[in-house]
């Protein structure tokens, strides 16, 4: 079974329910980090996420939240 698949299936469950929700997947990675660049990226996200959700907040232009195409590039 492909690592990404419980991502898949927790994303498609998620939109199925109609909550506002965003799959990320970084490629050659499974559950953890190696490469500080990513590890920074991965926490922003999370850090970015629980801003929004838990306090409101908009999500910074440059999130890593964001698609590449949500960011204008």
């Amino acid at each position: 079974m492909p690592e990404t698949t419980n991502a898949y299936e927790l994303y498609r469950a998620l939109q199925d329910c109609g909550v506002e929700s965003r799959l990320i997947l970084y490629s050659g990675f499974g559950h953890g980090f190696n490469n500080p660049k990513e590890m920074r990226a991965a926490t922003q996200s999370s850090l970015d996420w629980l801003d929004h959700y838990l306090w409101d907040k908009e999500i910074p232009k440059d999130s890593p939240i964001l698609g590449s195409s949500e960011r204008g590039q």
